[in-house]
């Protein structure tokens, strides 16, 4: 009982202290998803955002989602992956909710996106922050 207590207080606090409890998940016809998106940071947490997707922009040649579009009006995790460039992370860490932002993304595996590179622009801003 003790050790089913304190595995349903980690879940809970880690879903709440990243905003996982408000994302919604990568779609099924989503998933295998590498592109861009757009879309409004809604919760942030230490090892990434949440994003409420507003836009497709494009998709790149390995993309597998069957229906990218399909993430359109969902909210879901952008995490920084174990292999993120260390921009990436400064990045991630300049952001507040309630930015509205493109992101390079995909879908590997489970509900979330992970982070792929940076634009130019936001490039730009992480240097700028040093």
């Amino acid at each position: 009982m003790r050790k089913l207590l304190v595995v349903a207080l980690a879940v809970g606090m880690s879903a709440a202290w990243f905003g996982a409890a408000r994302a919604a998940g990568v779609p099924d016809d989503a998933k295998g998803f590498a592109g861009m998106i757009e879309g409004k940071v809604v919760a942030k947490g230490e090892k990434g955002v949440v994003v409420s997707v507003t836009k497709v922009l494009r998709t790149w040649r390995h993309n597998e989602a069957k229906r990218a579009e399909s993430l359109v009006g969902k909210e879901v995790e952008v995490r920084v992956g174990p292999k993120a460039r260390e921009n990436v992370k400064k990045f991630v860490a300049l952001l507040k909710v309630g930015d509205t932002e493109s992101f390079d993304v995909r879908n590997r595996e489970g509900d979330g996106l992970e982070f792929l590179e940076l634009t130019e622009v936001q490039r730009k801003r992480v240097e700028e922050a040093e």
